[in-house]
Formats: C-alpha cells, structure tokens, sequence
C-alpha cells in the first residue's frame, strides 16, 4: 500500500522532471537571456571598423529577412571587405544572438543551400599574430563535380571573449552567442589565403569594439 507522504513524493518528483523537461530546450534555445541586454550587445557590431588595416569595407548588406528570423539575431554585420594592393575580397559576418541559433547554423548547413559541398573536414586553426590565442575552425568547398575546392571559410563562437572553434556551442554556458563567419578564395599551396589575412585584423578590431 502507498501512503500518502510517498505519494506526494511521487508527485513532487514527476512535477520536478516535467518542469526540468520543459526547461532544457529553452534553455538550450537562449530563451531566458534579458533581452534588453542582449540587444545592446547586438547593437555594438554597428561600430565594428569598415577599415581594417588594407582593407576596406565596399559592400554591408541585410541578411534575407527569413534568415533574420531563424538566427533572432539582436544585431549583426554582412559585409565585402576588400584589399585595394593584392585585389582581394573576403566576405565577413559576425552576429549576435541567442546560443541555439548562433550554434546550430554552421557553414555545412548555409553553403550546402547553395550547391557546394565540404571538401573535407573542419580543421581547428590557433590563430597567428593578432589573431593569437584565438581558435577557429576552416572548412574548405567545392562544386559537386569539382575536385579542387574554391572556397574557404573560416567561423567560431565567443561570449564576449576570446574566439573559440568549439564542436557544441549549443550547451555553451551562457545565453547569447556572437558568432563569426568568414570566406574568401583559398590560398595556394603553403600561402596565406586573403581571408587569414582579414582575420587577424578583424580579432583585435572586434576586442576593441567590446571595450567599455
């Protein structure tokens, strides 16, 4: 026979998972951040540098609008930058927004969308120079035919902090997420690509901006 105080029990305990239940995927989506908070932290990418040592800014497009209510971004930049000595141009975004979207929309899914495919796997790069003690993760693209690739992107996850190629952002411990993705033409054979290039002037760029 069950008495009451087990009973009651039970019942705490059923309600306690339920409750938990219902919790995790929120939590996992970012949905419990301050929004008040997370949307100045969005807002300060508007004052991310359009110059970059040799590069400048030609180009700082919207995202689709369907792409801004998937991501829920809380601010972002979309941007061509280019080097006007070697002609380069490297494409850069870098958002803000709740953890689950920020983590769950990697390269693989946004370039499969447009008929290329990975042409390996995701190797984790240390940053060099001002981009050290930064990590990310470059993943090189092809046509589905090709066998050479014809792009590189490179793309992490920071709170605030350093950049970091991390393989489950989603359970990152904090609400909100920036994330960084750059692509550019890859480099020959034991050279620095354009988009190495850029990165290690938008790292520091981006720690500075952060800055009270």
């Amino acid at each position: 026979m069950i008495t009451k105080p087990v009973l009651i029990q039970g019942l705490l305990l059923i309600g306690g998972m339920t409750l938990v239940a219902g919790m995790v995927p929120a939590w996992l989506e970012g949905k419990s951040r301050t929004g008040i908070a997370s949307q100045e932290l969005g807002e300060k990418l508007t004052s991310f540098p359009v110059q970059l040592g040799e590069w400048e800014c030609i180009s700082d497009e919207r995202l689709k609008p369907e792409v801004e209510r998937t991501l829920r971004c809380d601010g972002y930049i979309n941007r061509v930058y280019w080097n006007s000595r070697t002609g380069s141009r490297v494409s850069l975004a870098i958002l803000h927004g709740p953890r689950g979207p920020m983590a769950v929309h990697t390269p693989e899914i946004c370039y499969s969308s447009r008929g290329r495919v990975p042409a390996g796997e995701p190797q984790e790069v240390v940053g060099q120079a001002e981009a050290s003690g930064n990590t990310f993760w470059k993943l090189a693209f092809k046509q589905p035919r090709d066998s050479k690739a014809d792009l590189e992107v490179w793309y992490a996850w920071s709170d605030g902090g350093e950049w970091i190629a991390c393989s489950y952002p989603r359970y990152w411990m904090t609400n909100s997420l920036y994330k960084l993705q750059l692509s550019s033409l890859p480099g020959n054979e034991g050279e620095e690509s354009s988009g190495e290039m850029l990165l290690k002037q938008a790292v520091p760029a981006f720690q500075k901006m952060l800055q009270p």
